[in-house]
């Protein structure tokens, strides 16, 4: 076997611009290898039906790529698979990808609280228990705690360079009508709205015609793209996190402050644990009450002294380090 052996990092196409990104571009550290078939002009039809959660079991198998990966018996391989992934694969494949190639090792990365109402988790948490993991890594110390995983620190976010922020706002909030903090996030809005403040808030979700019409928030159908997302989290003067219910760990949207240096406005109470916590632009809030609505309005200078700390390449030092 090689020393240190190989890294692969195997995910959903759609995701190699995304949050790991920096895997993606790094080949030199770890490889990017597909966890299921690319999308082509003949099998894209087939792809979409097949590989949705509820019959990706019996279907999805056709759309599987990891065991096309050319691997060698003198290599040890370290596969990271990422819950976006684990939701399409079945564990009786995993099982008998690792029968078949021995010097492989498996590594599931939880990327969603346990705890949150994220669609895909309802057909990961039972997978993430089953002993055909090598290991299970998590960003969420809660969570590591409760089911025994691995916390592996903040190395979660890749960054995506600077951009116009041209949709400029004091206050911007992005994320789904989930996790039962539709009132929390519409009674922010509405108080803070009431004092001067510019909010943007694109919240995604369903509602009938009667929400519609007694809500003051504009709710999307359809989610926007991260580079959208972006646009408006640089143009913005403060970043609002709102955690789902249950969850106890920080959303990305904490990230985004510190790596592009914004005031951050959120309901996580473990929020002065967390690097680079600076209570001058960062405030935890349990009801509209709490905020300042000059403090999101004012502009400051700020600078966390970010330096690609919580870059997704770290994470396979700490495998390197740990297992």
């Amino acid at each position: 076997m090689n020393d240190g052996g190989k890294y692969i990092f195997t995910f959903l196409d759609k995701d190699e611009d995304g949050l790991f990104k920096d895997m993606a571009e790094h080949a030199d550290v770890v490889e990017f290898w597909p966890s299921h078939r690319e999308d082509t002009r003949f099998n894209k039809p087939f792809k979409k039906l097949l590989m949705n959660h509820r019959i990706a079991k019996w279907g999805g198998w056709m759309f599987y790529n990891i065991h096309r990966y050319p691997f060698r018996k003198d290599v040890t391989y370290s596969l990271i698979i990422p819950t976006s992934s684990i939701g399409k694969l079945s564990v009786g494949y995993l099982r008998k990808l690792k029968k078949r190639h021995p010097n492989v090792r498996l590594f599931a990365l939880v990327t969603d609280s346990m705890h949150a109402d994220s669609p895909h988790m309802v057909y990961v948490r039972q997978k993430l228990l089953s002993d055909v993991w090598d290991a299970v890594l998590t960003y969420d110390k809660c969570d590591a705690k409760e089911y025994g995983f691995h916390w592996f620190g903040y190395c979660y976010y890749s960054f995506h360079g600077v951009g116009r922020g041209s949709q400029k706002s004091d206050l911007y909030y992005v994320g789904y009508d989930k996790g039962n903090r539709r009132e929390k996030v519409e009674s922010v809005y509405g108080y803070l709205k009431d004092r001067g403040v510019k909010c943007r808030f694109d919240v995604v979700g369903h509602r009938t015609k009667h929400d519609m019409e007694e809500s003051r928030i504009k709710y999307r159908n359809r989610k926007i793209s991260y580079w959208q997302v972006l646009e408006c989290v640089q143009g913005a003067n403060c970043i609002l996190e709102v955690l789902q219910e249950g969850q106890e760990a920080q959303s990305i949207r904490y990230f985004e402050a510190v790596v592009y240096n914004k005031k951050l406005l959120t309901t996580n109470r473990h929020l002065s644990e967390l690097p680079f916590y600076d209570g001058r632009y960062m405030k935890y809030f349990e009801k509209p009450e709490d905020i300042d609505p000059a403090w999101v309005k004012e502009e400051e200078k700020i600078d966390y002294g970010y330096r690609n700390e919580f870059s997704p390449l770290h994470l396979i030092d700490y495998i390197k380090e740990n297992f």
